[in-house]
Parts: C-alpha cells; sequence; structure tokens
C-alpha cells in the first residue's frame, strides 16, 4: 500500500473514509463485501461465511492504521487521521487498499516515541472503534470479533513499520477455512483453551 499526500489540487482517491460512517446511510461496504467474496470464490472456489466481512472490516481499518502508525514509527509525527481527511484506492481485481492520500490537514509532533505510538493508537481507535461498532450491521458478526479486528490491525501495522515479530492476534480472520489454508501466525485459534 502507498501512501501519499494530496497535492495542492487536494484530489481524492476513489473511496473517501467518511463515506464509509455510519452516519452516511446505508450499508457502504456492501458492493466492496460482495465484490471480495467473488474474488474469493473465483481463486478458491468458495467463500466461507463470514470471511469476507472480517477481511473488509480489516481491510477499511488497515488504511487509517497503517498511516498513522508509519508516521508514529519513522518520525515524530502524528497524522490528522479524521475520516475527512483520508481517502483510499483498491487494488484490482482484488479488493485491497492499494493507495492511501492524505489531505494536508493538521498534525502534531510528539517527541517521546511512547507517548507518540499510544497517542497514534488512540487517534486511529476514535475513527475506527465506532466504525467497526456499525459496520453491516445487518450481518452476523459479535462485538469481540469486530474490536479484535480494530486491536489487531493497529498491531500488524504497527509491526510492519517498526519490524517486529508475529503479533498475537484477538481475532481470527477466518483465512484458515479457504481449502488447503491453515490458521495464520499468532491466530487465537492456535492458543491452548
Amino acid at each position: 500500500m502507498t501512501i501519499s499526500a494530496a497535492g495542492s489540487t487536494g484530489a481524492d482517491l476513489p473511496i473517501s473514509w467518511a463515506s464509509l460512517s455510519a452516519e452516511s446511510g446505508g450499508d457502504p461496504t456492501r458492493e466492496w463485501r460482495r465484490r471480495h467474496a467473488e474474488m474469493t470464490v473465483r481463486s478458491n472456489g468458495v467463500c466461507p461465511p463470514g470471511l469476507e466481512l472480517t477481511f473488509v472490516l480489516a481491510f477499511a481499518c488497515d488504511v487509517l492504521a497503517t498511516a498513522g502508525a508509519y508516521a508514529a514509527a519513522l518520525g515524530p509525527w502524528l497524522l490528522d487521521l479524521s475520516p475527512e481527511q483520508v481517502s483510499f484506492a483498491l487494488a484490482e481485481p482484488w479488493t485491497h487498499p492499494r493507495e492511501v492520500r492524505l489531505r494536508r490537514g493538521s498534525f502534531a509532533v510528539e517527541a517521546d516515541p511512547d507517548a507518540r505510538r499510544e497517542r497514534a493508537r488512540a487517534a486511529y481507535e476514535t475513527v475506527a472503534v465506532p466504525f467497526a461498532d456499525g459496520y453491516a450491521t445487518d450481518a452476523r458478526m459479535s462485538s469481540h470479533q469486530r474490536r479484535g479486528i480494530v486491536a489487531d490491525t493497529w498491531d500488524l501495522a504497527w509491526a510492519r513499520a517498526t519490524g517486529t515479530g508475529v503479533v498475537q492476534r484477538e481475532a481470527c480472520c477466518l483465512i484458515y477455512a479457504l481449502p488447503g489454508c491453515h490458521e495464520c501466525a499468532g491466530c487465537p485459534r492456535l492458543r491452548p483453551t
């Protein structure tokens, strides 16, 4: 995924993060989820129930998490991740985010790396948690799964940005249900009960 700042024209990419908010009405991720399910069936012969829900929620959260985590990990910056500041484009034919664009908005500088990490995560969660809570309300997905994906997406983005190891996840992405696949490293299904 590439991340860039909007130029002087302020041109957004096709999907505005603000358009995903619950206040926009309807279900703004329905078509995205449908396309992901179709591509999964084309590639694997099946799309297990809930897989497209899980992946699209993680993809949407990753747009914010990756931008916020890399800025905080690589420099002293805390980005403005408000929904109106962020737009993105999906990869074709797959449906994961390929490019993120941030409008030139406010940002902060935080010299202390630990405080910067916590403030960046809090800024991400301020947007991602309400989105996850209101995401695809007609679909069967527990609040633990929704909130777990929000937490896991940040932790995975931070691990990529800092080059750290396997993240112990709170939620299962369900990829193990695809033919020939197994649980991811760090999957909660692999922990002893």
